[in-house]
């Protein structure tokens, strides 16, 4: 099971080479979270459980567990009743998270702010945009993690780890300097929710 920890920023420098990290969305319980698969034993597994190689054992890893949906009609207490549910298949995607407070206060350290906290990360979201072509919901999403906005930097965003493990290593290299990091980006699992039906 992967380790709560502090959610890694942009950039990332100086982060070990393996490392799991795992949030969950907005409005998650604590009683019922969702894990990819509770019976990790820190080894990554695709959907169909084979054993993945070794460049996707060697990834970090972003887990993003959604909280279970639980109609208003539903009652999981009530065992006289056979509950079921619906769960879509995880989403894999390839990039880095980043916390735009962080972010600002980084690029503050590294003098490259303007006269305000918002016109400095439109200013680093338009340079992302002219060297990568990504935009808001085009390779640029926002979630609230832990009660907080982390947006996700993303080039590849598959139903299959196979998908994301076939990207070119070149262009995760120009993906990385675009971002201005020094590690390789993150596997980033976004974990669908629990959907309960009776």
């Amino acid at each position: 099971m992967a380790d709560d920890v502090a959610c890694p920023e942009v950039p990332v420098i100086g982060a070990p080479a393996r490392r799991r990290v795992q949030f969950d969305c907005e409005g998650a319980s604590e009683s019922d979270p969702v894990s990819p698969d509770d019976n990790d034993d820190g080894e990554g597994k695709d959907t169909a459980g084979s054993s993945l190689t070794k460049s996707a054992a060697s990834m970090r890893e972003f887990i993003i567990t959604c909280p279970n949906v639980i109609p208003p009609h539903v009652n999981l207490r009530d065992k006289s009743i056979k509950h079921r549910f619906t769960q879509a298949p995880p989403s894999y995607l390839l990039g880095y998270p980043a916390i735009p407070r962080i972010l600002y206060d980084e690029l503050v350290k590294r003098g490259r702010h303007l006269q305000s906290r918002e016109a400095t990360l439109d200013a680093w979201l338009a340079s992302i945009e002219r060297q990568t072509g990504l935009t808001w919901g085009k390779g640029i999403q926002k979630e609230i993690l832990a009660h907080e906005e982390h947006w996700l930097v993303y080039i590849a965003k598959s139903s299959r780890l196979k998908d994301i493990l076939a990207v070119p290593q070149d262009d995760r290299d120009l993906f990385r300097r675009a971002m201005e990091v020094a590690e390789d980006p993150y596997l980033i699992i976004f974990c669908s929710p629990k959907c309960y039906i009776s």
